[in-house]
């Protein structure tokens, strides 16, 4: 059975992370050096600036590095038996691998995917995973509040990290829910952000840039939930709002959301959700545009670190565009104006590129393929593997059933990202194991959450692999 923050799995969690804390803390007074891997998404970046930040203040000497994936490869360019190694937001699904490791003994893993289960008594490192006491790592806490709440244990002043542990949760998507709030141990580290003064939530309409940008390139900003026909492009965003009478402008200053009188939000919300319906937007989707919003009282005000969303999406957009450094550096402090710019235009050509290829998937029939057990999306030759997984997650959004996206990478393997609906993964569907066990049996490797995961497959087996995950699929389904 599930456990829960107030059922106490949350108390025995908080005791691990601070023995992990302790053996980090071991590792520094020792003298060692340390590399920290972390992921290139929001969650993975934030996680490793996390750590960056704590080490730094324990003077531990580090260097962060960011991995596309976990795999042997990847490992023989990153890791060395010389330095303590901290795998932030990735590890638990690899206990194999890293088992196997010399010097394993020095190697702290700070995950919330779903473990490795039969190697979980082999591996000899630190190990802290929600998955371990009944939480739920796709939902009660991200990889950056993993690693928030070891930096914690490793001194409590830590706890002006909390705002990116916030944007981590954010940027992983832990606040898809009815409410659309960050709930579980989440909710644990929000309350103590607000209580050290470092953020406020309101509740508002969950469009992008509320206090920086003009309603319509707001609005055309807007990829979760995505607007058919208005995300991406401005001059349809200005023309529906001219359309349903909201003036963009006072004068010959742009308005922002932020300057919308009540009336004229609810005359918004109700307009974007007709409209999005008569585009067949499912209704589950348009409830998306409410909801809890987190805004970092100490970042300057009509910039995109002020809001906690803004701020994941531009950490995103520095790693799913080759610029992970980038999002490093301002995840740990920078804020030099050319830092800023810089991230401001990575942003919005990562906006463009999605709404671009969310576009070239719905227009082409040949690569939405809505199948009897699953959704799948061809992006070959369309979709690069950096915003494969993004791309599921949007366009998964209007499916019931689980939905199965795959391209190719550079080295000529293919990539897959799977989604499914929370229902399913309630009723004991759970695409991490489906993606490890389809990938294992092609030659491949995959895992993740239950109900967003991933694979690594060679190209011969993506036939063989499909097939897997549909029998897998079907299999747990006629169980349920």
């Amino acid at each position: 059975m599930r456990r829960t923050v107030e059922s106490g799995g949350f108390e025995e969690f908080l005791e691990s992370s601070r023995a992990v804390a302790e053996f980090i803390k071991e590792r520094a007074l020792e003298g060692w050096s340390f590399t920290v891997l972390c992921h290139l998404d929001a969650d993975g970046l934030s996680s490793g600036a996390i750590v960056g930040k704590a080490l730094m203040r324990l003077q531990a000497p580090f260097q962060i590095r960011v991995l596309k994936q976990l795999d042997e490869r990847s490992l023989k360019e990153v890791y060395t038996k010389d330095r303590a190694t901290v795998f932030v937001d990735m590890g638990s699904g690899s206990l194999n691998i890293l088992s196997s490791l010399e010097g394993a003994e020095n190697i702290a893993v700070l995950d919330h995917h779903q473990p490795l289960e039969t190697h979980l008594e082999e591996f000899k490192g630190a190990h802290l995973n929600p998955h371990l006491y009944g939480l739920n790592g796709s939902t009660d806490v991200s990889g950056s509040g993993v690693a928030y709440l070891v930096a914690k244990g490793l001194d409590p002043s830590n706890v002006d990290l909390s705002p990116l542990a916030v944007v981590g949760a954010i940027g992983d998507m832990q606040n898809r829910n009815d409410e659309m709030r960050l709930r579980g141990v989440n909710e644990v580290i929000v309350r103590e952000a607000v209580e050290s003064g470092l953020l406020k939530v309101e509740k508002d309409l969950l469009i992008p840039g509320r206090e920086t940008k003009p309603i319509h390139r707001a609005l055309a900003s807007t990829m979760t939930p995505f607007i058919p026909g208005i995300s991406g492009e401005e001059d349809k965003a200005l023309a529906f709002l001219s359309s349903i009478g909201i003036p963009v402008k006072d004068g010959d200053i742009w308005r922002t959301l932020a300057d919308l009188s009540e009336d004229e939000k609810r005359r918004l919300l109700d307009n974007l959700v007709a409209y999005m319906a008569s585009r067949g937007v499912a209704q589950a989707e348009t409830q998306r545009l409410v909801g809890e919003v987190y805004v970092l009282t100490r970042e300057q005000r009509f910039t995109p670190l002020r809001d906690c969303r803004e701020y994941a999406a531009l950490l995103n957009a520095c790693g799913r565009l080759g610029k992970p450094g980038l999002g490093i550096a301002v995840a740990m402090g920078d804020r030099r104006r050319r830092t800023l710019e810089e991230t401001a235009s990575v942003l919005n050509e990562y906006r463009g590129a999605l709404a671009r290829l969310i576009e070239g998937v719905i227009q082409n029939p040949s690569r939405l393929i809505d199948a009897e057990e699953i959704v799948i999306v061809n992006g070959v030759g369309l979709i690069p593997e950096n915003l494969l997984s993004t791309v599921a997650s949007i366009l998964s959004a209007n499916y019931p059933k689980p939905l199965i996206a795959f391209t190719e990478t550079e080295d000529g393997m293919v990539k897959v990202s799977a989604r499914a609906p929370k229902r399913l993964a309630e009723a004991g569907v759970n695409m991490g194991r489906i993606m490890a066990e389809a990938a294992e049996s092609v030659g491949g490797v995959g895992g993740g959450h239950d109900v967003a995961a991933g694979a690594l497959i060679p190209s011969t087996g993506r036939g063989d692999f499909l097939k897997r995950v549909m029998e897998f699929i079907g299999e747990t389904v006629a169980r349920g």
